[in-house]
């Protein structure tokens, strides 16, 4: 889900349970909007909601590189639209499977952090046109 900083910056972060009012709001302040364009998924989708969301994010995409491809796709938008030179991202260490989809997208270890309390690693990818 993103979230905007008190800086202005957007925030990229796991979709959790939490979520869903926020999301659920969104979705129903929208809705007009997304109908335009795709089919509307009707009342019940929003009277629903709370389950859906909970099932689905019991149900994981690990291991069919989604993640290394979403993040693929970010690195390539922040170089050719954004027109960003540089990323940065963190993660905890005892998340082996954050680490492993930013090694893949060309991330390289700049340093160490403390993530919600946890210790985490600061990675940085220099963007350039060929990447």
């Amino acid at each position: 889900m993103n979230t905007t900083t008190p800086a202005g910056a957007w925030k990229l972060e796991p979709l959790r349970a939490d979520h869903a009012p926020t999301l659920l709001a969104f979705e129903r302040d929208n809705r007009a909007y997304f109908a335009r364009t795709i089919p509307d998924r009707g009342d019940a989708d929003f009277t629903e909601f709370a389950d859906r969301h909970r099932a689905l994010l019991a149900e994981h995409a690990a291991g069919r590189g989604t993640a290394t491809a979403a993040v693929a796709e970010i690195c390539r938008l922040a170089r050719s639209t954004y027109r960003l030179s540089h990323l940065t991202a963190v993660t905890t260490l005892d998340n082996p499977a954050s680490l492993t989809v930013l090694r893949r997208n060309g991330f390289t270890q700049v340093g160490t952090t403390t993530v919600d309390g946890r210790p985490g690693i600061r990675h940085e990818r220099t963007l350039t046109p060929e990447n």
